[in-house]
């Protein structure tokens, strides 16, 4: 028979009152049993199959994911519950039992293949919208509505609609909240809020939650470095502080909102996607272990994963993600993914496009405007407010951005209209397209930490929030803001100062004669009649060219095909062409009795004034 296991004078009905559990099995208030009917007078057997667990509802999402929301009981005797797509009943059985034993239901090992069938028998009527992502939701109305890991952001605030995430979220685990607004407000903001790197900071943590609204809508890498023990990881404390658990990841690993640089690129779509529309904090770059970052950069700055295949050899729908990732390190962005590659000598290309979504911003003291003598204590004192004040500004700020506007539509033109405000002070007219395209991401941040001050989210002043953000704009502008074109002419350059001894001489000069080439060195380069290893091209000593081969240019500024690195010299002035309509010019000299074509680039890209407005990133 089945066991008595109600306590005496229960008076409550269970959480799953009026549902009706599958034929086969029994649901009572401590154990779920799964009933062997006997024949005759023999009574029914009850396995004990796993604790109290129940299905809600069906869930299914704007594209038709179809899944279940499971409610249970855990150990205290509080309910729990989990959203989960329905392939999953399909899946390992001791995968999803796992987790729910993880969660608190109580399970007997051996019975997970049969508590998969209970759950996948269970036949129940109700439904309820679910979104396999973070942020805000899809509505074909328009209305706004923020999904949050527990619950969802809206005007009405009742909406029922779970986070139902492909596979496992750790957002579910770190964003949470503790203290109150008002204390996240005096302890975290308030004195953050004196100084531009803290304050700019604090409103990038803010600033994922208008990417919906904003021009364009692509994630970006903002990323804070320089010397150690400068407070990098504090800007990342600060930054994940709306939205979860901001301790520094080094004293609570498993909690925190800040994750580490140490991921592989499966790794990194799983957390983007987890945290869409929120920021996504990497700290110390130094960390990471692969050894070109470039892929795991392009991988967040594109805001879409791979394209696989399932385990039937079917197209899955890959991960996609709208996110600002706030990176730290001790070394720029820039100087990481142009480590060399294997053999140790040449330096890995960076496309423009990707500068432009990595942004570098270099800081030296995040607390220079309080007296030298308080700053290591106000740093320390604004990284336990972040560990013990945290996620509830974030969420508070969707939240009044929802009460405010209408429509997505209506946010959408606020915001853009704010953001091109804000742009027009920060760039010069006559400022490459990808350049302003970047100090538009500044403008974003901006724009985010004024709506907050606005919305009395953010405890500061929108003019000294404008302010901050310039003046990061400027760090960045000053050091960072080359065009494709300047890091062409600059590799080039760079290419001929180390590989000098890789270019043959040619049109050497008489020993009464002065040579023409200004840049001569004789020692380095090599004479015609000299074997040369691994030649690139020739230097002529009368003329001053230095003549590159085919594959000898494309080495000089890798990552761009020859036309376009010929193109951009010539537009420089450093190109020298005798026919009309050519980037290549015949050669003055024979090679094997044949004058060939070849690029001729002036020796007036080595000279010290021409380098100095072509420098690369990071150089004094």
């Amino acid at each position: 028979r089945e066991p008595d296991t109600a306590p005496t004078g229960q008076k409550s009905p269970p959480p799953w009152f009026g549902k009706i559990p599958p034929n086969g099995w029994s649901l009572t208030r401590k154990m779920v049993f799964e009933v062997k009917e006997k024949s005759g007078d023999t009574q029914d057997e009850y396995i004990p199959t796993c604790g109290p667990l129940w299905v809600v509802g069906r869930t299914t999402g704007a594209h038709g994911q179809w899944g279940l929301v499971l409610g249970f009981l855990d150990h205290n005797g509080h309910e729990q519950r989990l959203a989960l797509p329905a392939a999953r009943l399909h899946g390992d059985p001791s995968a999803l039992v796992g987790d729910l034993s993880e969660m608190g239901l109580k399970t007997l090992p051996g019975r997970e293949k049969k508590t998969l069938a209970y759950l996948g028998a269970w036949d129940v009527k109700e439904r309820i919208l679910s979104a396999k992502r973070l942020g805000w939701l899809e509505d074909p109305t328009g209305a706004l509505a923020f999904v949050m890991p527990d619950h969802v952001i809206g005007r009405d605030g009742n909406r029922e609609l779970v986070y139902q995430p492909e596979r496992y979220s750790p957002t579910v685990k770190t964003v949470h909240a503790a203290g109150s607004l008002e204390q996240w407000r005096a302890h975290v903001a308030r004195s953050a809020g004196e100084h531009p790197p803290m304050l700019f900071a604090l409103c990038a943590g803010l600033a994922p939650a208008l990417l919906a609204f904003a021009e364009g809508a692509d994630s970006y890498v903002l990323h804070f470095w320089g010397t150690t023990s400068r407070g990098k990881t504090t800007l990342g404390q600060l930054a994940a502080s709306p939205w979860g658990c901001a301790a520094d990841p080094a004293d609570a690993p498993s909690l925190a909102f800040i994750r580490r640089w140490n991921l592989t690129g499966n790794g990194l779509e799983g957390l983007a996607e987890a945290h869409s529309d929120l920021p996504l904090v990497l700290d110390e770059l130094g960390a990471a272990t692969v050894g070109d970052v470039r892929p795991l950069v392009y991988q967040l700055a594109g805001g879409q994963g791979k394209t696989a295949m399932n385990s039937a050899r079917e197209m899955r729908e890959p991960r996609s993600w709208r996110t600002i990732a706030i990176s730290t390190g001790e070394m720029s962005l820039h100087a990481r993914m142009s480590d060399p590659e294997q053999d140790g000598k040449r330096a890995r290309s960076i496309k423009g496009g990707l500068t432009h979504r990595a942004l570098d911003v270099e800081v030296s003291d995040i607390a220079a405007n309080a007296p030298k003598a308080e700053r290591e204590a106000l740093v320390s004192s604004i990284k336990a407010a972040c560990a013990r004040y945290y996620g509830t500004a974030g969420p508070e700020f969707v939240r009044r951005l929802a009460a405010r506007f209408g429509t997505m539509a209506e946010a959408r033109a606020h915001v853009r209209a704010l953001v091109e405000t804000i742009l027009i002070g920060m760039a010069e007219p006559g400022l490459p397209t990808e350049t302003r395209r970047a100090l538009r991401r500044f403008a974003l941040i901006a724009a985010a930490g004024e709506l907050a001050s606005e919305l009395d989210v953010l405890p500061v002043a929108p003019a000294a929030i404008r302010s901050a953000a310039q003046t990061m704009a400027r760090s960045w502008l000053s050091a960072s803001a080359e065009t494709d074109e300047q890091r062409i002419v600059a590799s080039v350059r760079a290419f001929i100062l180390a590989h000098e001894s890789r270019f043959q001489r040619v049109n050497e000069p008489e020993e009464d004669q002065e040579p023409v080439n200004p840049y001569n060195r004789p020692a380095r380069a090599r004479r015609l009649d000299e074997p040369v290893r691994d030649r690139v091209g020739f230097v002529d000593s009368q003329s001053g060219l230095w003549w590159f081969t085919d594959a000898g240019l494309i080495e000089a500024a890798p990552g761009h095909d020859k036309t376009a690195i010929a193109r951009t010299l010539r537009d420089a002035g450093y190109l020298f062409t005798n026919e009309k309509q050519k980037l290549m010019a015949r050669a003055s000299f024979a090679v094997e009795g044949k004058r060939p074509w070849l690029y001729a680039v002036k020796s007036a890209i080595l000279d010290e004034e021409t380098a100095e407005l072509h420098k690369s990133p990071g150089q004094p």
